[in-house]
């Protein structure tokens, strides 16, 4: 049983640290100034996309992680091969009157430390990625946002049927709009054509 927590426990810990690194990744790959920005990237078709990305994101949220978590593996590994081997006791006395403080270190010290590690890392971890994402990558504004009832639609949008469109005499400027270098994949396979 033991061995499935600590198992377990090495799981969350990968999992917050993948949080961690990947959040930061994002921060520093990309310059989004919206988090709706994440979200129609995420959800459109980008086929041209930087081929290097992908694994350079596995790399440094996944397998840099992951060897993380395996060098506290070994030394888990470590800590408990030598306990079985080992009694390493330690005696210290104290003050005047020699008060005798005994421990194994192995059992007492190395292993309580391990447990505190494996405990308070993935909860530090998880608490920095939610607010490092929550705040660089405007996710706390995205739901705020989302929370907050609008009226905008119903006090600006015309209906194009319902009114008519009359040009005045003195004609006005037109403005013309032109993409260079955009994504082809978010335009339609119609326009790709012309």
């Amino acid at each position: 049983m033991k061995k499935f927590v600590i198992i377990i426990e090495l799981i969350i810990l990968w999992l917050s640290f993948v949080m961690y690194f990947s959040g930061n990744w994002a921060i520093s790959t990309f310059s989004f100034s919206a988090f709706d920005e994440i979200l129609y990237t995420l959800t459109s078709p980008v086929l041209n996309a930087g081929q290097n990305l992908i694994p350079d994101f596995i790399f440094n949220n996944i397998i840099f992680p992951l060897l993380i978590v395996g060098f506290i593996s070994l030394i888990i590994y470590i800590c408990n091969t030598y306990r079985k081997k080992y009694n390493i006791l330690v005696k210290i006395e104290l003050g005047k009157k020699k008060k005798k403080l005994e421990f194994d270190l192995f059992n007492n010290v190395c292993f309580k430390i391990l447990k505190v590690i494996l405990c308070v890392l993935p909860i530090a971890f998880f608490t920095l990625s939610f607010y490092k994402i929550g705040n660089d990558l405007k996710l706390f504004e995205y739901i705020k946002n989302q929370m907050e009832a609008s009226t905008f639609i119903e006090e600006v949008y015309v209906n194009s049927e319902e009114v008519e469109l009359t040009f005045p005499e003195n004609k006005r400027n037109l403005i013309y709009i032109y993409l260079e270098s955009m994504e082809p994949t978010f335009s339609s396979i119609e326009n790709l054509q012309n």
